[in-house]
C-alpha cells in the first residue's frame, strides 16, 4: 500500500524575496498612482493637532481600564461573585482592543501635537498588545507604502487573493491548499492508497486525518473511506456522469456514520464549512479542466 500526501505545489506561489522582486518587476512597489484631490493647504488645515483632546481621552481610557479591573477584582475576591465577569470583559475589551487604535495613531504621530506624548502612548500601546515597537513601526511604514502588494506588505493578514474556504479551513488547522494545476503524480491512484487531508497531530489526532482509496471505476468514480479510528465511519466519493452529448457532471457525495447525539450536533455545526469546502473543490476542478482544455486547443498538433 502506498501513501500519497498532498503538499504545496512547486512554483504555485513565489514566497518571500521572490514575491517581493516580482512586485518590483511588475511596477507595483512604491507606486505613486494615487494623489488626493484635496489641495495641500486644505489638507494641512484639516491635519492640525491639539494635545488637549488626546490627553483627555487617554486619561478617560486608562481610568476606565483601572476602574473595571478594580471592580472585577473586588467582586471576585471580596464577594466571590460572578458579577465580576462583566467587569473583566469590559476590562479586556478596553485593554486588548482599544489599545490597537491608539498604537496605530500614535505610531503615525497623529494623536498628539507634542511628539513625546505620541511616543509615550505608542510604547505603552505596543506593550499592551505585545508588539515590538521598532519592528512594527518600520513594518507599518512599508504597509502604507505598498499596501496589499504581495511580497512587499508585511502586514497582509490573509492570503491574496482572499479565499473564504481556505480561511475557514485554516481556522481549524487544515492548512487547506487548492492545487492550481492537474498533478500527474495523482493520476495513478490505486485501491489501498492513502490520501492525507490533515497533518499528524491535527485536532489531537496522532495520525491526523486520512482517507483510503476504497474503490475506483476508471473515468467514472473514486470512493474514499475514512481510516482514522477515533472518528466516525465516513465515505467521500466523486462520480463523473455524462451530461448531454458533449458534457459531463462531477458529483460529490459524503456519508457519515454518526453514533452519538454529540456527533450529530457537531456534524450539523460543521455542515456549512463542509459545503463551502466541497464547493471550492468542485469549482477548482472545473477551472483546471477548462484551463487544460483551452491550452490543448491552442497548442498546435505535431505534423
Amino acid at each position: 500500500m502506498s501513501s500519497k500526501v498532498p503538499g504545496k505545489e512547486p512554483g504555485s506561489a513565489a514566497p518571500g524575496r521572490q514575491a517581493g522582486q516580482a512586485a518590483v518587476d511588475a511596477g507595483l512597489a512604491g507606486g505613486d498612482w494615487f494623489r488626493s484631490a484635496v489641495p495641500r493647504m486644505r489638507t494641512k488645515e484639516l491635519m492640525k493637532r491639539s494635545d488637549y483632546p488626546a490627553v483627555r481621552d487617554t486619561i478617560i481610557w486608562i481610568g476606565l481600564i483601572l476602574l473595571f479591573a478594580g471592580l472585577g477584582i473586588t467582586f471576585w475576591t471580596v464577594w466571590h461573585s460572578w458579577w465580576a465577569v462583566p467587569f473583566f470583559l469590559a476590562y479586556g475589551l478596553l485593554y486588548g482592543s482599544t489599545s490597537d487604535s491608539r498604537w496605530h495613531e500614535s505610531g503615525h504621530g497623529t494623536a498628539f501635537k507634542t511628539r513625546w506624548l505620541d511616543e509615550g502612548l505608542y510604547q505603552l500601546a505596543s506593550f499592551m498588545i505585545m508588539r515590538d515597537p521598532t519592528t512594527w513601526r518600520w513594518s507599518h511604514t512599508r504597509h502604507h507604502t505598498d499596501t496589499l502588494v504581495v511580497g512587499r506588505d508585511p502586514e497582509i493578514a490573509v492570503m491574496r487573493p482572499a479565499r473564504l474556504v481556505r480561511l475557514l479551513a485554516n481556522l481549524i488547522g487544515l492548512r487547506f491548499h487548492n492545487a492550481d494545476r492537474v498533478d500527474p503524480g495523482w493520476q495513478q491512484l490505486a485501491v489501498g492508497d492513502v490520501v492525507r487531508l490533515a497533518p499528524q497531530g491535527w485536532m489531537g489526532l496522532r495520525n491526523g486525518l486520512t482517507l483510503s482509496v476504497d474503490a475506483i471505476t476508471p473515468e467514472r468514480s473514486i470512493v474514499l473511506r475514512a481510516t482514522s479510528p477515533n472518528l466516525p465511519r465516513a465515505v467521500w466519493s466523486f462520480h463523473l456522469q455524462p451530461h448531454w452529448d458533449d458534457r459531463s457532471r462531477l458529483i460529490a457525495r459524503a456519508r457519515v456514520g454518526l453514533r452519538h447525539p454529540g456527533e450529530v450536533f457537531a456534524m450539523e455545526l460543521a455542515r456549512p464549512a463542509i459545503a463551502l469546502i466541497t464547493r471550492s473543490v468542485l469549482l477548482g476542478i472545473k477551472r483546471r479542466v477548462r484551463r487544460g482544455h483551452a491550452l490543448s486547443r491552442r497548442t498546435p498538433s505535431p505534423r
